[in-house]
């Protein structure tokens, strides 16, 4: 199975990333997770099916240092029946094209392209260490079931 699986990955500003982002005041962290792939990728109906775990990192932005924890979903497309693993996306034998014409890059957060490739391959792309944690956390789970 590992061999066919695949996750969707986002080109932000020059990466290869995984979908995530911010919670909003008054969501819960779940909310924001579904919320953020709709918008950085447009799949319609993202629907959480576990947590797979959380990753921490420091970063600088305006001379200001921050912690942040991400919060990780595994996730389905409700209309492709995709497994998926989230704010990162996997999926099973689904056809390369329909990615071009389903989904579509959020432009305005640098997202330019959007690309199912095989785990192996999105363990070479991605731009951050725990990234690949995300990635290695979500192979053992989907193994497990």
């Amino acid at each position: 199975m590992e061999q066919c699986l695949e996750v969707l990955l986002i080109h932000r500003n020059g990466l290869w990333d995984i979908p995530k982002g911010k919670v909003e005041k008054n969501e819960t962290v779940a909310y924001a997770a579904r919320r953020e792939v709709q918008e950085e990728v447009g799949i319609e109906e993202p629907i959480i099916t576990h947590f797979i775990g959380t990753t921490t990192h420091e970063y600088e932005q305006k001379n200001k240092s921050y912690h942040k924890t991400t919060y990780w979903y595994g996730m389905i497309d409700a209309q492709e029946h995709r497994i998926s693993s989230a704010r990162s996306q996997g999926r099973i034998n689904e056809s390369k094209n329909s990615t071009r014409n389903r989904y579509s890059p959020q432009l305005e957060e640098g997202i330019t392209e959007i690309r199912w490739v095989n785990l192996t391959l999105a363990h070479e792309w991605v731009a951050f260490d725990n990234l690949r944690k995300v990635l290695t956390q979500f192979t053992e789970q989907v193994k497990a079931l």
